[in-house]
């Protein structure tokens, strides 16, 4: 039996249940092809491969292999055959995905969680999210390794946090990423003094800095020093307490 899924709908095919015991039940999703957006197997998807009209090569092929060596494998295939379409950004957000863990590793010593690993995916595909979790699952920390990776490719981060305190500590935390990447850190809050805080708000104002962390207030009160500017990525730490 074979089920379809199209836009959300499922839309069940009518069989005698007799009939179908101790049969397989696969489900094909329309759209959801990794490479054409065309429809899909979901065997195929659980092993990263797209449908068989873009590339017809059978599970067994690739099972014994790991997820990021079917990855590659199939992008060669496509590639050789002529026929890569979006599979090819599937390859590159891995392989930048690489590189984020292996900077956070030579500066941490350690490497990404896995809901890190999977929020770092979502904005290299260039998608706006909410990341809801729990206290101490590594939020702030993604936000601090995220902006310092792209400000090094050369686009503009800001960094929301509720309160002045979270926005030194930050400010402490993303420096040894500053440091190794080569990037301009500067923060802005309440408790600078009036000539420190004239530097920032000029240093703002000329685009001066590659990673800007602020309070929710700022944003509010000095909206007209970042109104101009084109930020490729704004982390909002902590949303509940910046709504209230």
């Amino acid at each position: 039996m074979v089920a379809y899924i199209a836009k959300d709908f499922l839309i069940s095919l009518t069989v005698d249940p007799l009939s179908c015991m101790g049969k397989l039940f696969h489900t094909v999703y329309a759209n959801l092809c990794p490479n054409c957006g065309g429809e899909i197997k979901d065997e195929r998807l659980l092993y990263s491969l797209p449908c068989e009209v873009c590339l017809p090569i059978s599970m067994e092929e690739v099972a014994s292999k790991s997820s990021v060596k079917i990855k590659n494998t199939v992008y060669k295939l496509l590639k050789k055959i002529g026929n890569l379409k979006d599979y090819r950004e599937i390859v590159e957000v891995e392989e930048k995905l690489k590189e984020v863990d292996k900077i956070f590793n030579e500066v941490t010593g350690s490497h990404l969680w896995s809901i890190q690993r999977t929020w770092v995916k979502r904005v290299l595909l260039g998608k706006s999210f909410t990341a809801l979790a729990p206290t101490g699952v590594g939020k702030t920390v993604f936000g601090i390794i995220m902006s310092a990776y792209i400000a090094s490719k050369g686009g503009k981060c800001l960094i929301i946090e509720p309160t002045v305190p979270l926005v030194k500590q930050v400010y402490e935390r993303i420096q040894p990423f500053a440091e190794k990447l080569g990037i301009r850190v500067i923060a802005f809050y309440g408790a600078l003094s009036p000539s420190k805080k004239k530097e920032m708000a000029s240093r703002i104002q000329e685009g001066d800095f590659d990673v800007l962390i602020v309070t929710s207030k700022f944003v509010s009160s000095r909206f007209d020093l970042i109104k101009d500017k084109v930020f490729s990525f704004i982390f909002a730490d902590d949303v509940d307490s910046i709504i209230k």
